[in-house]
């Protein structure tokens, strides 16, 4: 079974909340991003490994890929997630995720807003259950001073919102 100590869900990928603030929070020195359509377009891909400081090293991988990589320690490899599709991906090839932060999934047609940064769908909610039943510590905070909010917490409410 892969593991990923902590992942960020955030469709805006690599920009500078993740690279000033999230990765030096918590003293990452390496970024995976694990995207199939960005790992596919190669001007993408270049412009997000040209926006890092050199002193961080970036991947930029699909999902396949992803699972042929060389199982790392982890500890201080930072796994960013375009969306919750891509953990459903994951998780049903058995990678098991410890923590998986929401960072921002944006407004779409279907979506709620449910909280500052976070828009859902019943299909996203159903993959919040299925992180929290495999006891993922799943929760929203954009940038590291703000008060994370646990989504276990939240997932009654979430789905009464989402019903209205």
């Amino acid at each position: 079974m892969r593991l990923i100590h902590f992942a960020i869900c955030d469709d805006r990928l690599i920009h500078g909340q993740i690279l000033r603030r999230w990765m030096k929070s918590l003293n990452f020195k390496k970024l995976i991003v694990v995207d199939d359509e960005t790992a596919e377009d190669i001007i993408e891909k270049r412009l997000l490994a040209l926006s890092a400081p050199t002193d961080i090293q970036i991947q930029i991988v699909s999902c396949k890929e992803f699972l042929q990589l060389e199982e790392e320690s982890g500890v201080n490899v930072f796994v960013v997630l375009k969306g919750l599709k891509t953990v459903a991906w994951l998780l049903d090839k058995d990678v098991r995720i410890e923590t998986l932060n929401i960072g921002r999934i944006p407004a779409g047609v279907g979506r709620v807003k449910l909280e500052k940064a976070m828009c859902l769908n019943q299909e996203d909610l159903s993959i919040l259950q299925l992180l929290v039943d495999k006891e993922t510590e799943v929760f929203v905070q954009t940038v590291p001073d703000d008060e994370k909010i646990w989504v276990k917490e939240r997932l009654v409410v979430y789905e009464k919102e989402l019903r209205i």
